[in-house]
């Protein structure tokens, strides 16, 4: 989920010089703004439920990324995302109930993801 720079040795496998990687690594590396994580276990569902936020931007382009995962099996439970001002999201949990909103999912993915963060003792 992080940028990674691309080596010169992957560089040269593609025919690009050590200056051309360079100069890539340069122009597509984002700035991160906030980069967070956070995790929490559920002992009715015997669950672990890991939450990654980033917000990065790079020329023109501002992202937030807020997602929900399952961490026993690696699946993603719910995301959403923020680029440019455009709102989306969308749960994946096939027990969740649907919640109409007009952004394209996002307050119905957030509002998920709250509950499924929330600490419950």
């Amino acid at each position: 989920m992080s940028w990674h720079p691309l080596s010169t040795a992957d560089g040269a496998t593609m025919n690009m010089s050590p200056a051309a990687v360079e100069r890539l690594n340069r122009e597509t590396q984002p700035y991160v703004v906030l980069s967070s994580s956070a995790s929490r276990y559920d002992p009715k569902t015997n669950r672990c439920y890991i939450e990654i936020h980033d917000h990065t931007q790079k020329k023109g382009r501002d992202v937030d990324n807020r997602s929900v995962y399952d961490g026993q099996i690696d699946d993603l439970l719910a995301f959403s995302k923020i680029e440019n001002s455009k709102k989306v999201g969308m749960v994946f949990d096939h027990s969740h109930q649907t919640t109409p909103d007009n952004n394209l999912g996002f307050d119905d993915a957030n509002n998920y993801m709250d509950g499924m963060m929330e600490d419950r003792r």
